[in-house]
């Protein structure tokens, strides 16, 4: 009892300062906004977000790098989702401008919602005019030069930290523009705060591994499913050796 107590007032604290940091830059974030050659001063906002909020929640973000990005590379990052928290933890691993792939309910949340929706592609998952419309929305955003983020699960996954069933958007995507798919492990966001509505957080690592991007230069669409579960593999044998270790 005692110890789900501190857990709960840790969990409080940790959202209070989410809000508020938000709250202190919003006049920035909506400066920023209003051009969209401005919108990679908003990003950098929110990574300024993001690390004063693990800061003081104590939550050390941690990246790792298992390749060299060059100037100008482009590439479809997809993580494992296993949090509410994975977000930020991708918006201080990827360096360059991106935007997410994310649901189309981030963007009804207020303020946020906005910021959200501006620099996002959003998409409702059930609506098939929706998927279409995201989907072309995302080549756009990489045909001006910007990366993408897809959690390719489009939700966290019950058996996280473990991928669950991927979906073959992102995959797609990256084998019509040519771009390679890295993978991304996100093996301790599942024990800071668990999505088993709880909401009890605790203090880990906020770790992301970036792994070598695979190549899809010559791939076409009926290599998707060689791509996607690729990629899962490379998620899940790095997931198995993280818990592993931890034993």
């Amino acid at each position: 009892m005692f110890i789900r107590l501190i857990r709960r007032i840790y969990t409080i604290w940790c959202f209070a300062w989410f809000f508020i940091i938000f709250i202190l830059l919003w006049p920035f974030f909506w400066i920023f906004l209003q051009k969209e050659s401005w919108y990679w001063l908003a990003n950098w906002c929110n990574r300024i977000w993001t690390l004063i909020v693990y800061t003081l929640s104590g939550l050390p973000l941690i990246m790792e790098y298992r390749f060299t990005k060059k100037k100008g590379d482009i590439f479809i990052y997809c993580p494992n989702h296993t949090s509410f928290i994975d977000i930020p933890v991708m918006l201080w691993g990827v360096k360059e401008e991106f935007a997410f792939m994310g649901k189309s309910s981030l963007g009804k949340i207020p303020l946020i919602g906005y910021m959200y929706g501006k620099l996002n592609v959003l998409v409702d998952r059930k609506n098939l005019k929706s998927r279409a419309n995201a989907y072309n929305q995302a080549l756009m955003e990489i045909d001006k030069g910007k990366s993408l983020v897809i959690f390719s699960e489009g939700t966290i996954s019950p058996t996280a930290p473990y991928p669950g069933i991927f979906k073959d958007g992102a995959f797609r995507i990256a084998i019509e523009k040519q771009i390679p798919i890295v993978p991304v492990t996100i093996p301790y966001n599942w024990l800071i705060l668990p999505d088993d509505g709880k909401w009890l957080g605790k203090p880990n690592k906020a770790m992301a591994i970036f792994h070598e991007p695979i190549p899809t230069k010559g791939l076409t669409l009926s290599d998707v499913k060689w791509l996607m579960e690729k990629t899962h593999q490379i998620i899940s044998d790095e997931v198995f050796k993280k818990k592993s270790s931890c034993q």
